[in-house]
């Protein structure tokens, strides 16, 4: 059975790469987030490239607010680390949580441009 996601450190170790392999409901976010958390701690990375090009956030409005204002809040996530979150250039269905992220002080960003989103993590290096 293939696993939910993979995470490895970047060529540059400048930031953690996530590439999740299932849709995205709250309990894969949590998963992402705690797991990318715990991996930041062990190898001093902070920023993540989250990659879901080849999956879609299934989960409701509400559940994807609560999972920004509610259980991040709980799991104590980073805000500090950038999370820049890969999507397909037409998949539309990870811009609420992402936005939801942003308002609730995390420092995400959607990119559909692999480069451009390296080049967002590697410009700045979370102490």
């Amino acid at each position: 059975m293939r696993m939910s996601l993979d995470i490895s450190i970047s060529e540059s170790r400048k930031f953690l790469i996530c590439t999740v392999h299932v849709p995205v409901t709250t309990e894969i976010a949590k998963q992402i987030a705690l797991e990318t958390d715990r991996f930041a701690v062990s190898s001093g990375i902070r920023n993540r490239l989250i990659d879901v090009r080849n999956v879609q956030n299934v989960e409701s409005v509400i559940r994807n607010y609560d999972l920004a204002y509610k259980v991040f809040q709980e799991l104590n996530i980073d805000r500090a680390a950038r999370g820049a979150v890969l999507t397909a250039s037409d998949d539309s269905s990870h811009d609420f949580a992402i936005l939801a992220l942003q308002n609730a002080g995390y420092n995400a960003r959607r990119f559909t441009d692999e480069q451009a989103a390296i080049d967002w993590l590697e410009e700045h290096v979370s102490d």
